[in-house]
């Protein structure tokens, strides 16, 4: 009777266990939500042209298009604030702090846990459980040397949630997530815009994403090429 028990109990525990570290609970998920709202509404009309204002302009840039020079997946597992910025005119406002778990780097040598600047934020919500909400992702950042700071590359929005691979932008106006996934499904389009991009010295992605022809690339590097242009189309 105790060994049948014990085993019960065994059985309960792995069940427990299974659960555990399974994703965002559901109030962190809420308070995701409301941050991501609040972001959208923040939305810009317009950008600086510096600014990319989609994924293949993370990654590929353009002409005078600041591209993320550090491209992460991992999850965020808490978070800090820091007083609104000098100045604001907001004084309830503050900057969200992201604490990051590297899980894999795409693109750039960044630690295994490192902080990473999310912008202002207003909401009164619990910003450990914001950023937890998130779950899995992906960030497109640059490194800020003079404020010693990893920061998002379009300094609000560079946050690219993770599904199973599937990826949504969930930090811009639904109106606008469709222009910021254009060429991009999952992270193998992410991977392969980084190797068509790799190998790329005339710039023919910036342009599109047709095959090169032959433009001083050897016969692997555009075999390569036109592989990962299948993936990005």
């Amino acid at each position: 009777m105790n060994r049948a028990i014990a085993g019960v109990v065994v059985i309960g525990l792995a069940l427990v266990c299974a659960g555990c570290g399974g994703g965002p609970s559901a109030e962190e998920k809420e308070a995701f939500d409301l941050f991501a709202l609040e972001r959208q509404n923040e939305y810009p009309a317009v950008f600086a042209p510096s600014v990319p204002t989609s994924i293949k302009d993370y990654v590929l840039g353009g002409t005078g298009i600041t591209t993320a020079d550090y491209i992460v997946a991992g999850a965020f597992t808490g978070a800090t604030i820091e007083p609104a910025p000098p100045g604001s005119m907001d004084s309830s406002a503050f900057t969200l702090v992201g604490q990051f778990k590297l899980h894999e780097s795409l693109k750039g040598t960044v630690p295994a846990t490192f902080d990473v600047n999310l912008g202002t934020a207003h909401g009164t919500y619990s910003v450990d459980s914001v950023v937890r909400g998130a779950g899995d992702i992906v960030l497109f950042l640059g490194y800020d040397a003079a404020s010693d700071e990893w920061v998002l590359v379009d300094g609000s929005y560079a946050l690219a949630q993770s599904d199973g691979g599937d990826l949504s932008m969930p930090l811009v106006p639904r109106s606008e997530e469709s222009e910021y996934m254009t060429g991009v499904v999952d992270l193998a389009d992410i991977r392969a815009m980084l190797i068509a991009g790799a190998y790329d010295p005339n710039g023919s992605l910036n342009g599109g994403l047709d095959d090169l022809g032959d433009g001083g690339v050897s016969d692997t590097q555009q075999d390569l090429i036109d592989r990962a242009n299948d993936l990005a189309d």
